[in-house]
Formats: C-alpha cells, sequence, structure tokens
C-alpha cells in the first residue's frame, strides 16, 4: 500500500499542491546486476591469472585484453592498464576479431557506465567483444558479444 502525503505550500500569492510518494526502488541493484555464466567465457587458468592482476594492481579497476578459442571460451588475458577504483585507460586498438576486452568494476555492479557503452561500440566496430567482471572474478557481464574466429582445416593433398 501507497502512502502519500499532500502538501500544501504558498508561492507569489498561490498555492500549489504537491502530491510525493516514499521513494521506492522498483529494481533493487542487488537484484538487478544480472551476471553471466563466467564457467562458459573464461578458462579457470586465465580467471586465476586476474585474480592475481587484481591483487596486484590493489583492488582497483585492470584492464585487459583477452583472446579466444573457436567455442569463445578465453584462453589467454594479457593486462593493457591499471586504474584506479573509479576508471581504466582502455586501449580500443587491442579490439579485433577473436579477442575480448575485458576491465573489472571494483564495486560489483556490472553494469555499463556510458564510457564503459563508447568503448563497447569500437568493440563491435572491431568485431571483439567487452565484458566487465568483478574484482573476485566471478560474475561476468557480457555488454558485447565477440566474433568467434573461423576454424580453418588444411586439405588433405590426397
Amino acid at each position: 500500500m501507497f502512502y502519500f502525503f499532500i502538501k500544501y505550500c504558498l508561492y507569489a500569492g498561490t498555492v500549489s499542491l504537491l502530491i510525493s510518494l516514499p521513494s521506492i526502488e522498483l529494481f533493487p541493484k542487488k537484484q538487478y546486476n544480472h551476471a553471466m555464466d563466467i564457467g562458459k567465457r573464461f578458462t579457470p587458468s586465465v580467471r586465476q591469472k586476474m585474480k592475481e592482476d587484481v591483487l596486484e594492481a590493489g583492488g582497483n579497476e585492470v584492464f585487459w585484453s583477452g583472446k579466444i578459442n573457436a567455442e569463445g571460451v578465453i584462453e589467454s588475458v594479457e593486462v593493457g592498464a591499471r586504474g584506479n577504483t573509479d576508471s581504466v585507460i582502455v586501449n580500443p586498438s587491442a579490439a579485433r576479431q577473436g579477442h575480448v576486452l575485458i576491465h573489472n568494476h571494483p564495486s560489483g555492479l556490472l553494469y555499463p557506465s556510458a564510457a564503459d557503452q563508447s568503448v563497447a561500440s569500437s568493440c563491435a566496430d572491431s568485431a571483439a567483444g567487452f565484458y566487465i567482471v568483478n574484482n573476485t572474478i566471478s560474475d561476468v557481464y557480457v555488454v558485447v558479444e565477440p566474433i568467434k574466429p573461423k576454424v580453418t582445416e588444411k586439405l588433405n593433398p590426397e
């Protein structure tokens, strides 16, 4: 049940009627933070390396470039930059097909900021993916799906 309060205000000789509702959070942040299955996106060894990178950066944001295999699983990552608790420099030139640009949000809230959306747009233009992870590398939010590398097989001359 909603309770509302009616307030009468006098302003410049006129009466205004203001109706104010109590603040209601329809989608609490904890429930609205939809993480995806990280086990389908990263190998265990890559997740461990990324945890170590975050610890080395003092829990601040870290930017990685990751290489995916034919199944779309990240099989290797390289640190590109380390930032502070609120931001990190991202090198969009690392975006290319078969790669994913990744960074962490120390807050654990994985939704992309306006700056993240801008970088994600560059990734999409380059056929690269863009992911956001938490500091423990236990959750991932996929902003842009990567284009999986094509597997080519050599023909048998026979």
